[in-house]
């Protein structure tokens, strides 16, 4: 079951049950002009796991996307606290995040000014981005994702 809200433009989803699949959203604007459709990935899990794990631009440069900025993307399948590591090549944290509470579904964080105010001590090379999630009843898992900053 959904329903939409024209006049804000929101889609709200009101059970996806316990299944998973995909939902292929196709609109148009109020002159009948349609936009290109997005296919929107769902699935439900009883255990707590970290999919669709990307890191953009990748490579990234500082001096070329610092205005554009970095961004992670994921999916988690249960509301867990989550915290963002970066990793050198060496194995040594460079940064991480504040833990942060995550609802179930995809998330983007923007690493632009961190990157920004650090770039300078990023040297070129390969990176590491690890993302720790924790539940509520303290089951942990983590996902590794390489980047190179050129």
């Amino acid at each position: 079951y959904y329903s939409y809200d024209s006049v804000n433009g929101i889609m709200t989803i009101e059970s996806i049950g316990d299944a998973s699949g995909e939902i292929t959203i196709t609109a148009e604007d109020n002159l009948g002009n349609a936009y290109p459709s997005m296919p929107i990935i769902f699935y439900t899990s009883d255990s707590l796991e970290i999919n669709q794990f990307l890191i953009y631009p990748n490579p990234y440069s500082p001096t070329l996307q610092a205005s554009t900025g970095l961004y992670i993307g994921f999916s988690i399948t249960q509301t867990a606290d989550v915290v963002i590591y970066l990793f050198d090549s060496f194995g040594r944290q460079v940064m991480y995040t504040e833990s942060a509470t995550y609802a179930v579904g995809y998330h983007t964080q923007a690493f632009d000014s961190i990157i920004t105010q650090t770039s300078k001590y990023l040297a070129s090379g390969i990176y590491y981005f690890k993302i720790v999630a924790k539940d509520s009843e303290g089951v942990t898992v983590s996902e590794t994702a390489k980047f190179a900053v050129y």
